[in-house]
């Protein structure tokens, strides 16, 4: 529930203490309520209650194969493959409704909630917040609210003055996926010293998946979208030892890897919000991307680790990650008519596909065990 208020006027210092901004509010001398008094409930009054819910489920069914193939040769002893087949759902379910009052004040609300029968005396409505800043900044230090707790005991008297019914949760995405993997990996040997792995992995997923949402003012009117996606990779991996002494090894690795978008993330549909301060240009839109692609990685890793004990270590690593398509949230403008009949342009938020980037770095680590014997 949100309250609303006119002020007279305010000041505003945007570097009143070394960057943290001041605001006063004007009380009008005119009138017998101090309008510069952010807690008086004379100066508030009653706005839109918004009445959302929500939840989600999903489930997996995988199955995995591992096996293992002794060669015994001279440079490869070994072959390890195996598959992983995994069937996932997910499901997300919502509602969502709002109201006005018009020119109603919060004092007025709150004698509306007492009628109805609401809790108390239907003051309990407000929250008030004090000592806000905790004196940090010159601004007024206490404000009311709508308390949510209240809202929530007293749901069913609320809709009613907001002339409103409880609403059930509709299906918002339905979505079923389909992974398989299959891979091989052989050890190899090329000196007593040199050794390391090769291997290669293919991966697929095909996804299915059905958006929902409700439309308009009307209840029970839905707007549906599908949309499919399939998804194939060869990833190779590639890892090489070195024991350049008994104490010192090095390593190389290359990998490549993918990841899927998250279901959410995919979602088709847009859910729009008129501008809600008067003058405001542009309003308000969220959704997903069904064209997300999956987010890539080529990867590069370089160590060198120094045994000084048996169970101690010293290493340093150096790493590189050439990334291809990483999921960003992102924003662009959309022109269209609002739920208002207003043509206007609106910032849409939705998930991206990013340009191509690199993320690198050095780690340092120390792994040291102490052994202590206790002799009886």
């Amino acid at each position: 529930m949100r309250f609303n208020r006119v002020a007279p006027g305010l000041d505003v210092d945007f570097n009143d203490n070394d960057g943290m901004p001041g605001i006063a509010f004007w009380d009008d001398p005119n009138t017998a309520v101090n309008e510069a008094d952010m807690a008086a409930i004379e100066n508030w009054n009653a706005s839109t209650l918004y009445d959302n819910g929500g939840g989600n489920r999903g489930d997996a069914l995988t199955f995995t194969f591992d096996a293992e193939y002794l060669i015994g040769g001279t440079y490869f002893d070994r072959v390890k493959f195996g598959g992983r087949y995994e069937s996932r759902t997910a499901e997300e379910f919502t509602r969502t409704q709002e109201s006005g009052i018009a020119d109603t004040s919060l004092a007025s609300l709150i004698e509306q909630l007492a009628a109805a029968g609401a809790s108390g005396d239907g003051s309990g409505v407000v929250y008030q917040v004090n000592d806000y800043l905790d004196g940090r900044a010159d601004a007024f230090d206490s404000f009311i609210t709508a308390d949510g707790g209240y809202l929530l005991n007293n749901a069913n008297e609320i809709r009613g003055i907001y002339g409103l019914e409880a609403e059930d949760k509709y299906k918002t995405f339905d979505i079923e996926e389909d992974s398989y993997a299959l891979y091989a990996t052989t050890n190899f040997f090329l000196t007593e010293d040199i050794s390391g792995e090769i291997g290669l992995r293919y991966v697929s997923y095909e996804q299915d998946m059905k958006f929902t949402a409700e439309t308009g003012t009307n209840t029970n009117v839905f707007d549906t979208s599908a949309a499919t996606a399939d998804v194939s990779k060869v990833l190779p991996s590639f890892m090489l030892n070195w024991n350049i002494t008994d104490d010192l090894v090095g390593r190389v690795a290359y990998t490549e890897t993918l990841r899927m978008p998250n279901f959410a993330d995919l979602n088709a549909l847009q859910y729009w919000t008129d501008p809600l301060t008067e003058g405001a240009i542009y309003g308000e839109g969220t959704g997903g991307n069904p064209e997300l692609k999956p987010t890539e990685s080529t990867n590069y890793d370089l160590s060198l680790e120094w045994y000084f004990a048996d169970t101690s270590s010293l290493y340093a690593a150096y790493f590189k990650r050439e990334i291809e398509g990483l999921v960003v949230p992102g924003r662009k403008t959309v022109v269209r008519e609002g739920n208002d009949g207003v043509t206007r342009p609106y910032v849409l938020s939705a998930p991206v596909n990013a340009s191509n980037g690199e993320l690198s770095g050095l780690e340092l680590g120390l792994v040291y065990f102490q052994k202590n014997y206790l002799i009886t």
